[in-house]
């Protein structure tokens, strides 16, 4: 039994519902708070941190699971950033088994920029989110379609981390029926729990069509905290009650179903970028045998 799990990503695969869902009722091990990931692994400067002290304050608590989907980057990081992570963690835990999941990148793309408008205050329309770019180019608002090229990012995992310690899964496989997939998910990392008690409610569910241009008028009365936004009249305490607002009516059929991607980013963006992914996912289906590409429609 390994005495580390690290959930590292990526972002919108699921990992919310993992934190607060299933990982916490992990009865044979530890789940990290996250806020302790991020003050011990994620935050300190290369000065201030230290990895022979960072694993003795973890591995006290036994067997333990981070889950932290800020130690890969999105759309937007950086994968200077994304090393300096992955070196951190293999320092800290070299044995740890490394836990990866993927997801179709047009899909991925298009629940980003609905988790911006419901969740962030953004205002932008998609041709405009993808294509903002600050004057410092290692901001991470800007967008930065090579960070999903997954064939890069398992060869620069597996150059820390031993392939046998990296196990990859995908989002789809999960989605598709979720009692299955922690099944054979709770067997392969030796979890116990009893996922019949577990609720398989999503954590960020799509925005609904309809909801689209509502959130993007709302948004433009909330105070800004990101750069790639407009603003028109903020108005004091409506971030927290907008944000409830729009997350409340997203429940409801009224406003239809949350849009496919191609809907959301338009049939010459879907296209661009649909064939932008393709040889990088030819890579995870020909080099590293991962048939779920194909299984789940990724670009191909």
């Amino acid at each position: 039994m390994n005495k580390v799990i690290l959930h590292i990503g990526l972002h919108k695969t699921g990992t919310t519902w993992f934190q607060k869902r299933f990982y916490p009722f992990v009865e044979n091990a530890v789940y990290v708070d996250r806020q302790l990931v991020r003050d011990k692994i994620l935050l300190p400067d290369i000065f201030d941190f230290n990895s022979v002290e960072t694993a003795v304050f973890f591995c006290n608590q036994g067997r333990i699971i981070i889950c932290e989907e800020d130690l890969t980057t999105g759309i937007r990081g950086n994968l200077f950033v994304q090393e300096g992570l992955l070196k951190r963690l293999k320092s800290t835990f070299p044995d740890a088994i490394v836990v990866l999941f993927l997801r179709n990148q047009v899909e991925k793309i298009a629940s980003t920029y609905c988790y911006y408008l419901k969740n962030n205050g953004g205002t932008f329309g998609f041709n405009r989110f993808i294509g903002y770019k600050h004057d410092n180019p290692y901001n991470n608002f800007n967008f930065k379609p090579q960070n999903l090229l997954y064939h890069n990012l398992l060869e620069l995992l597996y150059s820390y981390f031993d392939k046998e310690k990296v196990q990859v899964f995908f989002y789809e496989d999960f989605s598709h029926d979720n009692t299955a997939f922690l099944r054979k998910y709770c067997t392969l990392l030796d979890l116990k729990i009893n996922t019949g008690k577990i609720s398989f409610k999503r954590e960020n569910e799509r925005l609904r069509k309809g909801l689209i241009p509502v959130a993007r008028f709302l948004n433009l009365f909330t105070r800004p905290s990101i750069h790639h936004r407009s603003v028109l009249l903020p108005i004091p305490g409506w971030n927290r009650v907008n944000k409830r607002l729009l997350n409340g009516l997203n429940k409801y059929g009224l406003f239809g179903d949350p849009p496919p991607a191609i809907e959301i980013m338009g049939k010459k963006n879907y296209d661009k970028l649909f064939n932008y992914f393709r040889e990088s996912n030819r890579i995870l289906l020909e080099k590293y045998g991962f048939r779920e590409v194909e299984k789940f429609g990724y670009p191909l």
